[in-house]
């Protein structure tokens, strides 16, 4: 298994999340080193692998056999955000980032012919999409740089990368779309598809979107660190958006449950499934998790096993649309999300 660790997050944090992980390799770019150094150095890790340019170790090819792997066995530990107080790191099987990958590439159509962004932090779920679903379906992944000064330079980068498939948080599409406004900047028509995640999306940003991409599908959804890709929307360039509505600030549907997910929506009450009106998200099937590394507690309140079927609690609010999609509706706690921090 592996466990992605931020260059970016403070040396204290990165001590704290490894040490909680039980690493025994440290894998680094030549770049990073001296922090991979110094984080090895304090928690007595095994080895720091330093990898070239060319994916030579050492100055020399190497050709290992792969073990056979067990699709049942654990892929990587992702740390989430740690809004508790305490980050807890979801337990990932192989079979299901297979699951997630696949899934994200059938239903955004990726193909070869693409090269889909990596803006998100690969420390992040949102980022597992991109890289299982690029590299499984054969289109190019493009890693962009990430930061302030990185942002000001987005429109450049997408149209000289030729990104076909744009992938952000609204907070960062929302920045992107304002520097086009403001600034002349190169036309993006290759831009087929614009998905968000990671937070609401609002009818105002469908419409931002629609006028600076108007040949791009606009892809909406939510998936939590535990069920990655749970649900999807889609808005096809040739769909109006007249059928959002005329509030600009609400949210955007998020959709229906992707890869053959089941949903229930849940009430306190009873437990008994809300078909009118707001109940908790609750996934079932594959793609769910397997719990939290080391919080046994903790994962029999969220997760749970029946006829063979793995479910998990989300803690999110859903509420049924007309059509039959759903609707975010926030927390069941009194949690807020503020630019990405709960």
């Amino acid at each position: 298994a592996y466990v992605p660790l931020d260059p970016l997050l403070p040396r204290a944090r990165l001590l704290e999340l490894a040490a909680d992980a039980q690493l025994s390799t440290l894998v680094c770019s030549s770049t990073k080193r001296a922090l991979a150094e110094a984080l090895a150095s304090e928690l007595g890790l095994a080895e720091v692998v330093e990898l070239s340019p060319g994916g030579i170790v050492g100055g020399e090819a190497v050709h290992a056999a792969l073990p056979p792997l067990d699709p049942a066995g654990v892929a990587y530990l992702l740390y989430t955000s740690g809004s508790t107080g305490r980050p807890k790191a979801v337990l990932q099987s192989r079979a299901n980032l297979g699951h997630h990958g696949r899934s994200y590439a059938a239903s955004v159509g990726l193909g070869p012919e693409d090269r889909v962004s990596l803006l998100s932090s690969y420390a992040f779920d949102a980022a597992v999409m991109d890289l299982y679903g690029a590299l499984g379906s054969g289109a190019c992944l493009c890693v962009l740089e990430r930061g302030p000064q990185a942002l000001l330079a987005l429109p450049d980068v997408i149209h000289d990368e030729g990104i076909s498939v744009l992938h952000g948080t609204p907070t960062v599409i929302r920045e992107l779309l304002a520097g086009l406004a403001v600034h002349a900047r190169p036309t993006l028509e290759g831009v087929r598809a614009v998905v968000l995640g990671g937070e609401e999306a609002r009818v105002q940003d469908a419409q931002t979107i629609r006028r600076h991409f108007p040949r791009a599908t606009i892809v909406n959804g939510l998936g939590p660190t535990e069920c990655t890709l749970a649900l999807q929307h889609q808005i096809p360039a040739s769909e109006p958006l007249a059928q959002l509505g005329r509030e600009p600030s609400r949210g955007l549907p998020i959709g229906r449950p992707v890869g053959g997910l089941r949903l229930q929506l849940s009430t306190p009450i009873g437990e008994q499934p809300a078909l009118f009106g707001i109940g908790e998200l609750v996934f079932a099937g594959p793609g769910v998790a397997l719990g939290y590394w080391r919080r046994p507690a903790l994962s029999a309140a969220r997760f749970s096993v029946k006829n063979g079927v793995r479910s998990y609690r989300s803690g999110d609010l859903g509420r049924r649309l007309a059509d039959g999609s759903l609707a975010f509706a926030g927390r069941r706690d009194a949690q807020l999300e503020v630019h990405g921090h709960r």
